[in-house]
């Protein structure tokens, strides 16, 4: 076993002579068990000892001991540690002494040549006893009053039959008991019939009797538990089960339980035959004989010899042995050790017996177990060997590996019975169990839903569960074709199902390609039950087909059996608390009644009384208990009253009634009284309980409420408004004088009359309907506790409005309406005039609102229009003023380049004449040295290039002017002309460069465009204000991108910036008249505005794509000619 599946410590006391057998049960149970604390003992006085002082789990012993026998051992554990459960490990045990120490109370019994089966033994004897244990904690538990009792017996799964004790009279048996026996409790109406009716064998009746009489008198006399037993019971009908008995005193009442063995104790007698029939087969099996001289030659080859290989006798004698059957990967090592043998007659198998691979004469290989003798004869070392073919117990070991396999699994199953706390835990760890102990690849658990006849995964483990499971439809109604495979026909038919060829078969379609995809070849299901109906299956999958063999069904059928009694005792559990709560809930409702409750014996003492009592009266319970009700006589009461009372409660009848009765304090007050007798469980009266109401204040408010009704009657009869009650079915039941008036329906008429069917137009009928049903359960509705206008409908067909406010009451425990309904006809009607003239005056308002508007965004761009017609004529006068020193300057720049030219030439010519003065002239020197101070070589060169930059500055100032003049052309002289839109950008970069040059880098990507039909000033504003704009949105230094680009007959111009970007709400306003985002006094608001007008005037449109962080975009799209230059060419 695993390490992760072993168990914690165990305590082991092991009855034992031997050493060497108490270390191997040692051996053999650290192989499940993480600490094996083993202790053993051979005589009595150590046993008792031992007990007492090393406190073992569990009693290991074996029965033919030198001090005593294991019997001896049994009966003083059961004596002493009755808790403490014993297994048998013997080496000699006949079945009867088994069967007989199995009824004596202990646990299992092991053959000390099988302690593979310890571990499992003793996991059972635990979990048995654990079992117990709890049945008698449960057991005890349940001994709290009678009718649990009953009620548990009553719905027990285990029968149960109850007598009275002393005169053993059978008070009851249950249902399961019928059911197991046949018997009722007419055939069994005491112990001596039972007795009679179950044994009827006399011999064996005194037996039992003896038995259980001695077992029942220990119990008594050692106030202890008695141990069950085991008998055979005859049946109603004449058929026998065997049971196991088990007894318990409750309050005077004895219970005994019998859990049916029957069909275990036969599974039992069944392995047994098996085992019998098994190993008779074996002892009686011929083995192959073969002999061989010292060349290996056979010189003998028996019958089994030729069964087993192949081989007549005639073919195999005077063959060489290992060539015959000898596999060809083992022959040489054989040849070797042969020769050795033919000298010494000794080898590695002679003498001892060794597990071989032999071969047919088919060629087939197959393992066999080989003992080899040595013979000598005649100074010559012959060989015998005795060959068996073990194949059958190489698959017989597999088989059981499995079967123990399963078994562990059964023992865990049954573990997670004891352990589980819920229904959901124990499916998950039973799945999960039969999938890793159990060699199967998947399980999982299903109920059956009584509503879609489709079966629910509950629980489930394995390899590819979640995926098979996902979405699976298995069905139980048997029309579906998801109805025909192992788990719904084992629900629908209630009958385990093994589908061995899972792929092969053809009602296992509609999952045949799930299972396939994990490799599953075979299937079972077997349902489960709760109170003995299928409800649900266990289903598994394992991956070779044909697995599901008798034992192994027979396992997994016990193994379901368990988990029915699990599911079986989780319901009555529930059941059982479900009665506990319900109790407690009496209780609790009784103490904490707000009337006033008195329970007296039938002689009228007081017993009981709750705290309403208490407080109603002011007595305490200590002052009441045991006094007679007439300490709270008032002595107003007739004694007719009483008479009447004591009369019904005579007979055994309720009394109801009102009584005036004294408090302590000496106050009367009314209380409505009702006294009934109560009846113990055979009819009899026991006591008499009076259930009081004080209705003082009750009655008072009975009379003020008759006093209201009265004045209500007067004021409704007097109202002007119509006030209308309906009851729970919507019939009219009131019906005021100003109903009549409104509705022209006189009182007789409407009363008893259906309200909607009355009043409501009919187009409103199933809107009345569908909301009064919802009021009639819950008195709540969509006009309960508002005042709604609504459309009636007058006697004489004709329609109106009503003012509605309606209420909800409850009379009875039903929900009813009252409606005060008024006609508005006349408010209506001077609403409707009101608001129609309001409606015109708000119509005006609008119009001038918008007229505002339209005016203020006019003045705006008027004001902007005359902006840039002062900005342009500031700028053509400042152009002109400019013009004219510039010309005076580029003039006298021209001539100034005349006259240097001149001075040049004239200064060549004085250095050609230089030559001709003498070297040593002072005049020469005088030139030199003027010549090298001025450098007038580099003046030359220098003012060439002053020239050159100054014409370059006059051309960049005339620019500049041109295209400011160009820019600040007037809106009413500029004419719609055919222009350059790369010109109208570089013109006003030129203009707004100061603004730019500071912050960002521009950079121009022009594509190939047409020249378009435009007013190229207003486009050039347009152009000025995204620059700007763009300008604005960078914070530190970024960058702005022109592109430019053309597609059909329109042209594009974008204008990106690295700016900080738009957040998405602000977009939509962008284009709206004064709206800003910058600081005060860096904008109007009118920019983007203007421009948008600018742009839709050239029948083109604006576009905007920003990311905030990320910058913005403008793309500003234009018509090559748009409608408005077509309208002006004309």
């Amino acid at each position: 076993m695993s390490e992760s599946r072993k168990q914690g410590k165990l305590r082991v006391l092991n009855i034992e002579d031997s050493p060497n057998d108490g270390e191997l049960n040692q051996a053999e149970l650290e192989t499940s068990w993480e600490e094996v604390e083993l202790l053993r003992v051979e005589t009595r006085d150590a046993l008792v000892l031992a007990l007492d002082e090393f406190k073992p789990d569990i009693v290991l012993s074996d029965f033919n001991l030198p001090d005593m026998s294991g019997r001896d051992v049994l009966l003083i554990v059961r004596e002493t540690h009755p808790d403490i459960p014993v297994v048998m490990v013997t080496g000699a045990l006949g079945d009867i002494e088994a069967v007989e120490l199995v009824k004596q109370g202990a646990r299992d019994y092991v053959m000390k040549d099988h302690l593979q089966r310890l571990t499992a033994a003793v996991r059972g004897a635990l979990s048995l006893e654990q079992g117990i244990r709890a049945r008698k904690a449960a057991e005890k538990a349940l001994r709290q009053s009678e009718e649990e009792i009953r009620e548990l017996v009553e719905h027990s799964p285990i029968a149960m039959i109850v007598n009275a004790g002393a005169d053993e009279m059978v008070i009851m048996l249950n249902q399961r008991f019928t059911e197991l026996f046949g018997y009722t409790l007419e055939d069994v109406p005491d112990v001596h019939h039972w007795w009679r009716l179950a044994y009827p064998d006399e011999r064996y009746r005194e037996e039992i009797k003896n038995e259980w009489n001695g077992r029942i008198e220990k119990t008594i006399r050692e106030h202890g538990d008695i141990e069950p037993m085991e008998a055979t019971v005859a049946c109603k009908d004449g058929s026998l089960r065997y049971v196991r008995l088990s007894f318990s005193s409750i309050g005077g009442r004895n219970i005994v339980a019998f859990v049916d063995l029957t069909e275990r104790r036969m599974l039992e007698e069944a392995l047994k035959e098996a085992a019998d029939r098994n190993r008779a087969i074996t002892e009686t099996a011929n083995d192959a004989i073969v002999c061989i001289d010292p060349a290996g030659i056979v010189n003998m080859w028996n019958r089994k010899a030729e069964e087993m290989f192949g081989y007549a006798a005639a073919e195999a004698i005077g063959r060489n042995l290992h060539e015959l059957i000898m596999p060809q990967q083992y022959r040489e090592q054989a040849e070797q050790a042969m020769r050795h043998f033919a000298k010494t007659g000794s080898g590695p198998i002679v003498g001892s017996t060794r597990q071989l691979d032999a071969r047919r004469k088919d060629g087939s290989e197959f393992p066999v177990e080989l003992s080899v003798s040595a013979m000598n004869i005649h100074d010559e070392w012959h060989a015998t060997g005795i060959i068996r073919d073990i194949t059958g117990r190489r698959q017989a070991e597999a088989k059981i590996e499995k079967l123990n396999k399963l078994y562990e699994t059964l023992s865990l199953c049954n573990q997670a019975i004891v352990r589980s706390t819920s229904e959901a835990e124990l499916l998950t760890r039973v799945c999960a169990a039969i999938v890793k102990f159990g060699s199967f690849r998947m399980a999982w658990v299903g109920w059956a839903d009584p509503a879609s006849s489709m079966v629910i995964p509950a629980a489930s483990d394995g390899k590819g569960a979640d995926e098979y499971l996902h979405d699976i439809k298995v069905s139980i109604d048997i029309v579906s074709e998801y109805s025909q495979g192992p788990t719904g026909t084992a629900i629908r038919e209630n009958r385990p199902f093994w589908c061995e060829d899972f792929l092969g078969a053809s009602f296992t379609s509609p999952w045949r390609e799930r299972a396939a995809v994990q490799g599953w070849r075979s299937s079972a299901a077997l349902p489960l039950h709760r109170d003995g109906v299928a409800v649900g299956a266990f289903t598994m999958y394992a991956d070779e087909p044909y697995v599901f063999e008798k034992d192994v069904r027979e396992l997994l059928i016990e193994m379901t059996q368990d988990i029915d009694y699990a599911l079986d005792n989780f319901s009555h559990e529930a059941k059982r608390k479900l009665a506990e709560d319900e109790l407690l809930k009496l209780t609790l409702a009784v103490e904490q009644s707000p009337n006033s409750i008195m329970i007296a014996d039938l002689k009228a003492n007081i017993e009981y009384v709750n705290q309403a009592f208490v407080i109603a009266t002011g007595y305490s319970r200590e002052e009441v208990i045991g006094q007679n009700p007439r300490l709270l006589h008032s002595g107003k009461n007739s004694r007719e009253t009483y008479n009447d009372m004591w009369a019904h409660l005579t007979r055994g009848e309720t009394w109801k009634g009102e009584l005036i009765n004294r408090r302590k304090d000496g106050s009367e007050h009314i209380e409505s009284m009702t006294v009934l007798p109560i009846r113990n469980a055979e009819g009899q009266r026991t006591h008499y309980m009076a259930i009081k109401d004080d209705v003082t204040e009750r009655r008072r408010v009975e009379r003020a409420l008759l006093e209201s009704e009265q004045k209500f009657r007067v004021m409704s009869a007097s109202a002007q408004d119509a006030i209308v009650m309906i009851d729970n079915e919507g019939n009219v039941t009131f019906w005021n004088a100003a109903a009549e008036k409104i509705f022209g329906y006189a009182a007789q008429e409407a009363i008893g009359a259906d309200l909607h069917q009355l009043i409501a137009p009919p187009r409103f009928h199933d809107d009345f309907r569908k909301g009064f049903a919802h009021f009639r359960q819950s008195g709540a509705g969509n006009v309960v506790g508002t005042t709604r206008e609504l459309a009636a409908l007058h006697k004489d067909g004709h329609e109106f409005s009503v003012e509605l406010s309606l209420s909800a009451v409850q009379i009875d425990g039903k929900w009813q309406a009252i409606g005060i309904m008024r006609d508005i006809t006349k408010r209506k009607q001077v609403e409707a005039q009101v608001i129609a003239q309001y409606e015109h005056v708000a119509g005006i308002n609008t119009q001038l609102v918008e007229a505002n508007q339209q005016l203020e965004q006019a003045k705006s761009q008027l004001l902007q229009s005359e902006k840039m017609a002062a900005i342009g004529l500031l700028a053509a006068g400042v152009a002109h003023e400019i013009n004219n020193p510039v010309g005076y300057v580029n003039s006298n720049l021209g001539t100034l380049e005349k006259y240097l030219a001149d001075i040049f030439v004239a200064l060549d010519k004085y250095d050609s004449m230089e030559v001709l003065l003498d070297a040593g002239s002072p005049l020469r020197e005088e030139l030199r040295q003027l010549r090298s101070r001025v450098d007038l070589d580099y003046l030359r060169t220098d003012i060439k290039a002053l020239i050159a930059e100054s014409h370059q500055g006059l051309e960049r100032i005339k620019k500049i002017i041109l295209d400011l003049k160009d820019f600040s052309r007037s809106e009413v002289d500029e004419q719609w002309v055919w222009a350059d839109v790369h010109h109208g950008l570089d013109t006003t970069l030129n203009v707004v460069w100061n603004e730019l040059k500071y912050k960002c880098e521009v950079v121009k990507e022009y594509g190939e465009l047409p020249d378009i039909y435009c007013l190229p000033s207003q486009l050039n504003q347009v152009f000025m204000n995204l620059l700007v704009n763009a300008a604005q949105a960078i914070e530190v230094r970024g960058r702005i991108t022109i592109r430019t680009g053309a597609e059909g007959e329109r042209v594009w111009v974008e204008v990106s910036d690295s700016g900080h970007g738009i957040p998405p709400e602000i977009i939509p306003r962008l284009f709206d008249p004064f709206f800003t985002t910058k600081p005060v006094g860096l904008g109007t608001g009118l920019g983007l505005s203007v421009s948008y007008k600018i742009v839709e005037k050239h029948h083109g449109k604006i576009e905007v794509h920003s990311e905030p962080g990320k910058g913005s975009t403008f793309r500003v799209w234009l018509p090559v000619q748009s409608e408005a230059g077509k309208i002006g060419t004309v």
